[in-house]
């Protein structure tokens, strides 16, 4: 077991967390705990093209997983660091698109909205 698996294994309650989000916001601060999770050695792993300086809203979360995903496919052989980055920011996207979807009610408005 290297410090890739160790430092991965560490990071995974962060995609629990993802599940039990109920705002953007929650997500967007889940996804900036993760990021403060990476150590330099593994962030260098990540392409600088690609690579998260941080997450402030839903907008640069997807624009983050889109780079990830250009960069995996065009990597050559097995990236795990870069396939958990991936992996991560996609799941978080995936939330923000279920929250999205929950019709919501209006403050003092007896129907829902989206």
């Amino acid at each position: 077991m290297g410090w890739k698996t160790s430092y991965t294994t560490m990071r995974r309650p962060y995609l629990i967390s993802l599940s039990a989000a109920t705002t953007e916001q929650a997500v967007v601060d889940i996804a900036s705990r993760y990021l403060s999770q990476w150590h330099p050695h593994e962030l260098a792993e990540i392409p600088a093209s690609c690579r998260p300086r941080g997450v402030s809203d839903a907008e640069e979360m997807a624009d983050a997983a889109l780079a990830l995903t250009k960069a995996r496919i065009d990597s050559s052989g097995a990236q795990p660091l870069l396939e958990e980055m991936e992996a991560f920011f996609a799941m978080a996207c995936k939330r923000i698109s279920e929250l999205e979807a929950v019709p919501q009610r209006l403050a003092g408005k007896p129907y829902l909205t989206r």
